[in-house]
């Protein structure tokens, strides 16, 4: 079983609760919305919000939670360098922050 090393016991053990599972969320009125299934988000939405004709409704997005650092896929690193200092210009409490996860606390790894 992967190990996550974030000194928050309680929150990695949830997170690899979800680890490989797809979910699904929409973002309504600047809350972040989950379902196991995207028919289950359909109906809030648009909430009662007309589309002009001939556009379809936007479909719920999927994620999947991977329990790795991004240290892991040292081939990232290399190929886009600039993707390191892109996870730590975000903000902690933006919906990205699973990269506090996926940075870790204590930095890269030696070596």
């Amino acid at each position: 079983m992967p190990v996550l090393q974030t000194g928050r016991p309680v929150e990695e053990a949830k997170a690899l609760e979800r680890a490989g599972v797809l979910r699904y969320f929409v973002r309504i009125a600047e809350k972040i919305v989950w379902a196991d299934r995207p028919e289950e988000l359909m109906e809030d939405l648009l909430q009662g919000q007309e589309l002009p004709p001939g556009v379809d409704p936007p479909l719920p997005m999927s994620v999947t939670f991977i329990p790795a650092t991004v240290f892991d896929n040292p081939a990232l690193l290399r190929v886009n360098p600039e993707y390191l200092a892109w996870l730590l210009s975000l903000p902690r409490n933006s919906s990205a922050s699973g990269c506090s996860l996926a940075i870790g606390r204590s930095g890269p790894p030696p070596g």
